[in-house]
């Protein structure tokens, strides 16, 4: 029942971010993190639910708070 929790705390922190909406997909991935044990920035940092967010200030500083280092930036291409 626990694992249900845990996923379904994910799934609307995902259709949050979708919506653009900060401050609840915030709280719900703190309910997240509080219910699993831990924070996971890797499964954050690739999920691509969570991109209409990812530059909000209050996002970034939430995922700092978490102890998540800020994702790699993807390598400039380089000239021919």
């Amino acid at each position: 029942m626990l694992a249900l929790i845990i996923k379904t705390l994910h799934k609307k922190a995902c259709l949050l971010a979708r919506g653009g909406n900060v401050a609840p997909a915030i709280d719900s991935l703190r309910q997240w993190a509080g219910k699993a044990g831990c924070f996971d920035c890797d499964a954050v940092h690739k999920d691509q639910d969570f991109d209409p967010i990812r530059a909000d200030p209050a996002f970034v500083a939430f995922m700092a708070e978490m102890g998540c280092a800020p994702p790699a930036e993807p390598p400039e291409p380089q000239a021919a």
